[in-house]
């Protein structure tokens, strides 16, 4: 009886990857690595040195800026994009949810 595999992996990437430095020292990942790392254009990377001849690259994780203040966790960054109208939005809000406080 011959049973074949229907739901196939997608194809990894060989372990083992030589690559060339360019004049300006820059690197080209390999579109195979790039699509099953989910890589784009403008992902940011750390590069990390492991040890005297061995370096690690890693996608580098923006830390979520967020802050616990009198015991509530507050968003502390900035916002990338305003909103026309969004700030008189939660200005609006935040006064709703003052007004159902002070009437409980």
């Amino acid at each position: 009886m011959l049973v074949s595999n229907v739901h196939s992996e997608p194809s990894r990437p060989p372990a083992k990857i030589e690559m060339t430095i360019d004049k300006a020292g820059r690197i080209v990942i390999p579109l195979a690595l790039r699509e099953r790392l989910n890589l784009q254009d403008g992902t940011r990377l750390e590069i990390c040195l492991e040890t005297d001849d061995a370096i690690v690259l890693k996608v580098a994780h923006e830390e979520t800026p967020t802050q616990r203040m009198s015991g509530v966790l507050a968003f502390t960054g900035k916002l990338a994009k305003t909103v026309a109208g969004s700030d008189d939005l939660v200005k609006h809000g935040r006064d709703e949810r003052i007004n159902k406080l002070i009437n409980l």
